[in-house]
């Protein structure tokens, strides 16, 4: 029985084995099938959403706190994903079907990576927090005479890191791009539509359990104090996180999700760009998709087979689309949906926070359990 798995094995040309150019070992060929390539695409997803979809959004008050940020400062920082996606989209949703696919979602999620830790770096790279004195926080009263409160006080440097902050989610956009375009198509390339159908079902179902995650995971670890790892939290004049003086741990869950995703970029772009027997697969789902009621070929469709070699064919291919009237209503009812839920998931913990007088880590956990049900 090994004698003929291992004959397979070497039937099988070397671009087809899973592996690294000439370092593909025989004892990695069982990850070379769509069960593992959706796997490792599943943890991405879940964590890169957890990370852009769930921790930034409990964590924004203590960001606005630790940096001395507005609200609209804060605002652009989340939406920092949405300006790095969207242009990336247009080039990799066109051209990435004729690169190497894994390859192009490994440099993603190593991106995602540098995304990641970028956004935790400002807690290494400034002082300690320096905390007011007062138990009221930065609530300034009438006539008050602090500092915190003089309108014409030069603002704090720490709100150059503004900047920072707003690349690093705009590298989490870069890098999440081709995850969720080419690599969706590459399980429908290597699939059959019974397969194809479940695999992505599951895909999607952890980019809704990613951010429930990040909630709850982002709520316990508010808990902890901003610089526990440099300090003796036990000389602190408060003692837990409900003083309004308390800035939690937001950086240590950008560090986690940059270790996984680190970790998950190595064996990704080890898939070859097509896997043994997906030609097979492709071929017969182009053949049913295109054949008409008397077994003929639909020249209109099958006319546009190079599209993605030119920049020409591009715009031919968004013409079909914008004319397509299914498709464009989807969109605007997905566009539709992403205003409504986008803003209420990115600052609804915030809002309870204000509102009803909450902790910032039990509003994040108020959200994870609401994504759950």
């Amino acid at each position: 029985m090994a004698t003929e798995s291992a004959e397979k094995l070497d039937e099988i040309a070397p671009e087809y084995r899973f592996g690294w150019r000439s370092c593909r070992p025989k004892c990695l060929q069982f990850l070379n099938s769509p069960k593992w390539w959706v796997f490792f695409l599943c943890v991405c997803n879940c964590f890169i959403s957890m990370a852009v979809n769930g921790l930034v959004a409990v964590i924004i008050t203590n960001i606005e706190t630790r940096f001395q940020l507005s609200s609209t400062q804060a605002g652009l920082v989340v939406s920092g994903y949405e300006v790095g996606a969207i242009p990336i989209l247009l080039f990799v949703s066109y051209y990435g079907t004729r690169a190497n696919r894994p390859r192009m979602v490994g440099i993603g999620v190593l991106v995602m990576a540098l995304g990641s830790f970028l956004f935790a770096l400002p807690h290494f790279t400034t002082g300690l927090y320096e905390y007011s004195d007062s138990a009221d926080g930065n609530v300034c009263a009438l006539n008050s005479t602090a500092k915190i409160c003089d309108t014409n006080e030069v603002k704090s440097p720490l709100s150059n890191y503004l900047g920072l902050l707003f690349v690093a989610n705009f590298l989490h956009g870069v890098g999440g791009t081709p995850l969720y375009t080419v690599g969706v198509t590459y399980i429908d390339d290597m699939c059959t539509k019974g397969e194809t159908a479940l695999y992505v079902g599951i895909f999607y179902a952890m980019g809704v359990f990613g951010p429930a995650l990040g909630y709850i995971a982002g709520g316990f670890l508010l808990d902890l104090y901003t610089d526990f790892d440099q300090i003796d939290v036990a000389t602190l004049p408060f003692s837990t996180s409900k003083d309004p003086r308390f800035v939690g741990a937001w950086w240590v869950g950008f560090l986690i999700v940059a270790f996984i995703n680190l970790l998950v970029a190595l064996p990704i772009s080890g898939f070859p760009a097509d896997i043994p027997g997906a030609k097979e697969i492709r071929d017969a789902k182009v053949s049913e998709a295109h054949d008409d009621k008397h077994g003929e070929k639909d020249d209109l469709v099958m006319g546009h087979s190079n599209v993605g070699e030119s920049v020409k064919e591009y715009f031919v291919a968004l013409k079909r689309l914008l004319f397509n009237p299914t498709f464009v209503f989807i969109t605007l009812v997905s566009v539709c949906e992403a205003i409504v839920i986008g803003g209420f998931a990115s600052f609804g913990p915030k809002y309870l926070e204000n509102q009803f007088g909450i902790q910032p880590s039990f509003a994040g956990i108020l959200f994870g359990r609401y994504h759950y049900s």
